[in-house]
């Protein structure tokens, strides 16, 4: 096969380099899994703006890196955990997300967002179904909807447990979800977490030098690898020597391993699909439960007269008290109650450090607020900063000439 290095652009206009990526996650087990006691892999990152954040799994750790900086920053004030091992990772609207996970010797199937303003993992309330009892072993996302399997019992790998055998999805845009009808083929024996797939139309699940399983997003079907090599770097040393370790990725129609050496072995997955895969399902052929179909109409309409009813309360009292003038008193709404003296703390322990704008944004606990109001409220919390620690921050200029980034500057 021929050995690459790509830069790949996709539809939202990053450029994605994945011998960069392989480069920040071997960085990471250097620097952070000594910390956290958690190797860092290829379902353990999403990319987000000129951001690269790291969640080892099985923790709630979450960090920041930006090239520019060349630097890892903390941003959440969790503890190690140790019951979200296998947890799906992943990023919808701006949000990072992580679903279920196997820890204490049990699944769960609990839903967490992490809030950038109390910088923790929330707790996100699942509507419709609820899933107690239900121990999902995998999940992916398509879209708006996330798809959760209850395949094999964890602790009899070779038995489907029949208890678990279920499937669901969850609305991301309502977090409302829906049992499959008990006539649908059941997505069986998935045994591992998927690779990150942010940037591909393809989930892929595989163990660390394999492909197992393929959902192709396009078509909306499961193939089921059943005779396909095992792929490259045959000693895989991500978890004994982490900073030689074999990265691979899921970009466009391509499975990626980017080699220690920085070069890469590629693979073409529609290719892939018509050598070795045996199709299994087809995600076009299920059907809700009508109790389901029945629930959700009740809740979408109930959603919508709600929303209806608020907007015209809302219109018509600011009307009232503000007139058409009143964006003044609108981004007084947005106002932020901030403890200079511990912020200003908080961020001096980064000195010496180059943050982008979402990164001070989430420090600032502004990043929730739109851009208009956000780059108006960072102005003035960052001038009262330096009041406070004069110096302390100072607004650069990035080598992009997009957006600034900022210096912090302790001892100035």
């Amino acid at each position: 096969m021929t050995l690459l290095l790509l830069n790949l652009v996709f539809p939202v206009g990053a450029t994605i380099d994945p011998v960069k990526i392989a480069g920040v996650l071997a960085k990471a087990n250097v620097e952070i899994t000594p910390k956290t006691s958690s190797a860092v892999g290829e379902g353990d990152f999403i990319v987000s703006g000129d951001s690269i954040f790291v969640n080892p799994d099985g923790t709630h750790y979450l960090y920041s890196f930006n090239f520019s900086r060349n630097s890892f920053i903390r941003l959440d004030h969790s503890t190690f955990h140790g019951h979200n091992f296998g947890r799906l990772l992943f990023e919808y609207k701006g949000d990072i997300f992580a679903f279920g996970g196997y820890g204490f010797w049990t699944n769960h199937s609990k839903l967490i967002k992490f809030d950038h303003q109390t910088r923790e993992w929330e707790l996100v309330m699942i509507k419709g179904l609820p899933l107690v009892g239900f121990k999902p072993t995998l999940s992916h996302r398509m879209g708006d909807s996330l798809f959760l399997f209850g395949t094999f019992d964890h602790h009899n790998p070779n038995e489907v447990d029949k208890s678990s055998a279920k499937q669901f999805i969850i609305n991301l845009r309502t977090f409302n979800c829906a049992e499959m009808g008990e006539n649908n083929t059941k997505v069986k024996n998935f045994t591992v977490k998927p690779y990150n797939s942010q940037f591909s139309d393809f989930v892929v699940w595989g163990s660390e030098n394999s492909i197992d399983y393929i959902f192709d997003g396009k078509n909306g079907k499961y193939y089921r690898n059943a005779s396909g090599p095992s792929f490259y770097a045959p000693t895989n040393v991500q978890k004994l020597q982490f900073k030689d370790s074999t990265f691979r990725f899921i970009i466009g129609d391509f499975y990626l391993s980017v080699l220690p050496n920085g070069q890469i072995e590629k693979t073409d997955l529609k290719e892939y699909i018509k050598l070795f895969g045996v199709e299994e399902n087809n995600i076009h052929n299920w059907e809700i439960s009508k109790a389901n179909r029945l629930g959700q109409w009740k809740d979408t309409l109930l959603i919508v007269l709600v929303f209806l009813l608020v907007s015209v309360i809302f219109y018509f009292w600011y009307a009232l008290r503000n007139g058409f003038g009143g964006s003044r008193k609108l981004m007084d709404d947005y106002s932020i109650v901030l403890d200079i003296q511990e912020t200003g703390n908080q961020i001096g322990m980064l000195d010496n450090e180059i943050l982008s704008e979402m990164e001070i944004d989430i420090l600032l606990k502004v990043s929730n607020l739109p851009k208009r109001f956000r780059k108006i409220k960072r102005s003035q919390l960052i001038f009262s900063i330096n009041e406070k620690f004069p110096g302390l921050i100072e607004k650069i200029e990035a080598p992009q000439k997009k957006e600034f980034q900022y210096k912090i500057s302790r001892n100035n």
